[in-house]
């Protein structure tokens, strides 16, 4: 694959172009899930503009945590190609997203289950990304796909976890839809094990340079060691919620904020307007209603 195309003699990143279907994507299914959660559309573009960022910023924080980890392990020598994980948007996106429920007047499980969909569309699409891009490659294979970067084909591990990562969105979008029985606040650890599942499988097939990043602990690669934990902490969220009556009743949006007042006047207007348009409309409609009355009566006559 090729990580750049030029377009009218512009250089497009196919990289950077996969995180901007992702967040698009996103918004559509946020755009046309709105109804359901009963959220108007302003709530929703500031939603998704939000957990875009933080989740960008998630990735970010795991970059370093990830060069640091491997640093010690290598003895000072490790050389990351990028500081960007995208991992980390999963792990940390539920602390940013219980921040933003303190003041978005949303609670934190309705967030999370309103957004979780396109967040792992976000991901499939980031490594669709990695595919165009050339990075995070998988194993040499003479059946693989040409990789630009290198010069030589590979597997196209970076292909099966982008597929794997839409399979679990489609998952989650039957599970909100047709599940009578599911809890609010259960489609995110629920993603997340599937997706961790898959991930912890792929991690076979992909390339590590250095022993230390293909064995760092227990034989495990660094990325499959947080796979393993991820499902635990998944496994205990589920639990938690199911059966700790307390913790699933709790309300942890302590009230309106003023960023929620800011949102709700906005939603309002634009309500405000419409309802005003369509009452306008509703005079126009009815008056030319009786004017086709009377003059039929006239015609009668």
């Amino acid at each position: 694959m090729h990580p750049e195309i030029t377009i009218l003699g512009k250089t497009i990143s196919l990289y950077d172009t996969m995180y901007a279907v992702g967040f698009i994507g996103m918004f559509i299914m946020c755009f046309l899930s709105r109804k359901r959660y009963k959220l108007s559309l302003p709530r929703t573009l500031v939603y998704t503009v939000y957990t875009f960022i933080a989740g960008v910023a998630g990735a970010t924080i795991m970059g370093y945590i990830y060069t640091y980890a491997l640093d010690v392990a290598s003895g000072g020598t490790y050389d990351p190609n990028s500081r960007v994980c995208i991992f980390g948007a999963l792990l940390f996106l539920p602390v940013f997203m219980f921040i933003f429920s303190l003041f978005c007047g949303d609670t934190f499980r309705k967030l999370m289950d309103y957004m979780t969909p396109g967040i792992f569309f976000i991901l499939a699409s980031a490594k669709f990304g990695c595919l165009l891009g050339g990075c995070c490659y998988g194993i040499a294979d003479e059946h693989g796909v040409y990789n630009a970067n290198l010069d030589y084909t590979v597997f196209p591990v970076q292909l099966y976890e982008s597929l794997c990562t839409l399979a679990v969105v489609i998952i989650l979008l039957v599970i909100a839809y047709k599940a009578k029985k599911i809890r609010t606040g259960s489609l995110y650890p629920i993603g997340m094990i599937l997706y961790c599942c898959a991930r912890f499988f792929w991690e076979n097939y992909r390339y590590y340079e250095h022993d230390f990043e293909q064995n760092y602990i227990f034989g495990l690669t660094f990325w499959q060691m947080f796979a393993v934990i991820s499902i635990i902490i998944a496994i205990i969220w589920l639990v938690i919620l199911y059966s700790v009556k307390g913790f699933r009743d709790i309300d942890l949006t302590p009230g309106r904020s003023k960023v929620a007042i800011a949102i709700d006047r906005i939603s309002s207007g634009s309500a405000e307007k419409n309802r005003k348009k369509h009452a306008e409309k509703a005079k126009e409609h009815e008056k030319k209603a009786k004017e086709l009355k009377n003059n039929a009566k006239k015609n009668k006559k």
